[in-house]
């Protein structure tokens, strides 16, 4: 947990249920950034750990998530668990040598049974985006984990390059806001055609509605988390909340 002035809210993290095809997977989560209050409440921060102009800046946010993530996922184990923690790295992170060589650090401090638990899940893609830097970006993670997802570009709908780089899925964001019916569908569908295309698995997060999520559901994703789907937690429940 960290602050840049005192009295203002700390970035922190929560634990969120996914909810997978069939359950075909339980007591997985993602680790979501948030902004606390001294009164210990929080407000989504989907948008944190994109603020930033350098790779130092970015990882700096970055770094927080991951340890409070990763310490989260270490005492549920600790506890007899089976816990499954989904993770979000920023793609400039992996990008820069120095910071790429701290992230793999940071993990590296986990022994490797705890590793085998986690996925990560990259987003902050450039636009522009090449093979080659999808190398660069892929590369350090395979030191971490082999079961990756991407947050896609917007505009890009040709997810070969994610297929050929053995990536499991993608990661659509509605970033916890509201969307109009028609442009939700179009935008949900186009996504789902596309992925599948590439036998990849969607995966949709910052669903902040009941209603969202039904529209969500309608394309079947892979998995599905958002407020509007589960409850927050500022640690590991001891009890899987969505049934099995």
């Amino acid at each position: 947990m960290t602050d840049d002035k005192a009295g203002q809210p700390k970035l922190d993290v929560v634990f969120r249920p996914i909810q997978t095809e069939q359950n075909k997977i339980t007591e997985f989560y993602r680790c979501v950034p948030v902004l606390r209050a001294a009164d210990g409440s929080f407000t989504d921060a989907p948008k944190a750990l994109r603020k930033g102009e350098t790779p130092d800046e970015l990882w700096a946010k970055n770094r927080v998530v991951l340890r409070a993530g990763m310490d989260g996922l270490k005492t549920a184990i600790m506890r007899g668990m089976n816990t499954k923690l989904l993770l979000p790295v920023h793609a400039k992170c992996a990008l820069n040598k120095r910071t790429a060589t701290e992230l793999i650090a940071l993990f590296k401090e986990y022994d490797a049974p705890l590793r085998k638990r986690i996925m990560i899940d990259v987003f902050g893609l450039p636009d522009e985006l090449s093979v080659d830097t999808m190398d660069d970006v892929t590369i350090p993670l395979m030191a971490i984990t082999d079961k990756m997802l991407a947050h896609p570009p917007v505009g890009l709908d040709d997810f070969k390059v994610f297929s050929n780089l053995n990536y499991m899925g993608m990661t659509l964001d509605l970033m916890n806001e509201e969307w109009g019916a028609d442009k939700l569908s179009a935008r949900l569908d186009d996504f789902a055609l596309n992925t599948r295309h590439w036998r990849l698995r969607p995966f949709v997060t910052g669903v902040k509605t009941p209603s969202i999520l039904q529209a969500v559901n309608d394309v079947t994703p892979y998995g599905v988390d958002g407020r509007g789907h589960g409850a927050d937690s500022s640690h590991v429940p001891t009890e899987w909340p969505l049934g099995r």
